[in-house]
């Protein structure tokens, strides 16, 4: 377990967020916690999370900012649960095709190079099919004009400029920013209800679901097909069978999704053995 950071290197680390969202309003939220730590210290591990979060982005790494100690975690929660929840139905959905094909497979009865040659034949068909099928969907309209999502004038104020700007009372404003220094937690709803801006918006795009693809459906049927080019019928087949079993349990799928892969695996594999008994 990662060891919370010290309050020198947090603000090494919250003026790199703020750094990072640089031109919007988390870039002043970060600021204003950065202040409210000890003078910073970038220390090599905090250097090495900063090349990291420059990478990755902060929803990515949400995790492993929590178990360092970061505060206010929750403006990315909504970004990092719309990755998980991408992944999580792209590799279900994988987890199916490449199940069935191993069904129809076993229930044939075909040789193990015959195996390999199939499984990638589908993920080759399934990458292109889903690509095929972003490049037809239509853009996603914006939710705002181009023009109002550049910063206004405010931001060169500060938070509270930004929270003035945005009807927040004169009285209020800096009170809130002064919350934010001394309780976090506590004055962080009030900020986004304020400025609802603070809250990083999940990530869209046409080709988000086929780039997650790229990675899953290549990745898992490397796996399956090295196992059938080391062994022969049927441990080929139990040992494929016990890696997507066990790659769908980390997935923990509701009971739905679960009885739907589980039976698809197993109509698959039933009609192709009745298939060949015919």
């Amino acid at each position: 377990m990662k060891m919370p950071l010290k309050p020198a290197e947090l603000a090494a680390l919250l003026t790199g967020l703020s750094d990072q969202e640089s031109g919007g309003a988390r870039q002043w939220f970060w600021l204003e916690l950065a202040n409210a730590q000890p003078p910073a210290q970038a220390t090599p591990r905090v250097r090495r999370l900063l090349l990291v979060l420059r990478l990755l982005g902060p929803s990515r790494l949400l995790p492993l900012l929590q178990q360092l100690g970061t505060p206010c975690l929750a403006l990315y929660q909504a970004g990092y649960q719309s990755r998980i929840e991408r992944w999580k139905s792209v590799l279900t959905d994988t987890l199916l095709g490449i199940g069935c094909v191993l069904a129809i497979a076993a229930g044939f009865g075909w040789q193990p190079a015959s195996v390999q040659f199939a499984l990638w034949l589908v993920c080759i068909g399934a990458l292109l099919l889903a690509a095929w099928r972003s490049w037809r969907a239509p853009h996603a309209a914006a939710e705002f004009p181009a023009e109002e999502a550049l910063p206004g004038a405010e931001a060169s104020l500060g938070l509270t400029g930004m929270l003035l700007a945005r009807g927040c009372a004169p009285s209020s404003a800096p009170r809130l920013v002064a919350l934010l220094r001394s309780q976090p937690e506590q004055a962080l709803p009030l900020l986004v209800a304020a400025l609802p801006e603070l809250v990083a918006p999940p990530m869209h795009g046409r080709w988000l679901r086929w780039r997650t693809m790229l990675v899953t459906w290549p990745g898992i049927t490397l796996i399956t097909s090295k196992i059938n080019g080391y062994t022969h019928i049927p441990v080929n087949y139990l040992l494929s069978a016990l890696v997507l079993v066990a790659l769908l349990s980390l997935l923990r799928p509701a009971r739905g999704p679960l009885l739907l892969v589980l039976g698809s695996w197993a109509g698959a594999g039933a009609l192709a053995a009745l298939a060949r008994w015919i």
